[in-house]
């Protein structure tokens, strides 16, 4: 008497990626192509919330570190965040110079900068426009 145990094939499903690689996947496949980077990120986060169920403040946050990762790529500049708060931060300019900017210094930058809707769904996700 064959007594074998079959076990079912259990349903294909896709791994569970991080947020911010969706992001990146999403990002790089349109760099290049779309100039603006307001329509960049609204894509990926318009992406991330329908495609991938990720709530819109998530999806934002995906997107936008996913785009720093890329716009800094071959850049020697960087931010020390263990000198980061949620007040200022020190950039490190990648020539030996460091540089302190507070929310009111940051603040007094974007005034002068046409700043864009990253976020069409909400508007509250703004970018600087190049």
């Amino acid at each position: 008497m064959n007594t074998a145990t079959v076990t079912p094939i259990a349903k294909a499903r896709a791994p569970h990626l991080q947020p911010e690689n969706l992001a990146t996947a999403h990002l790089w496949r349109y760099v290049g192509r779309t100039p603006r980077r307001d329509y960049l990120l609204d894509g990926c986060i318009e992406d991330l919330m329908v495609n991938h169920d990720m709530p819109e403040r998530a999806a934002e946050n995906a997107a936008g570190l996913a785009y720093a990762d890329l716009d800094s790529l071959n850049k020697l500049a960087t931010i020390e965040l263990d000198a980061t708060t949620t007040q200022g931060l020190i950039l490190n300019t990648g020539r030996g110079q460091r540089v302190l900017l507070t929310v009111a210094d940051l603040l007094n930058l974007l005034q002068s900068q046409r700043l864009a809707t990253a976020n069409k769904e909400t508007g509250r996700l703004l970018v600087i426009q190049r």
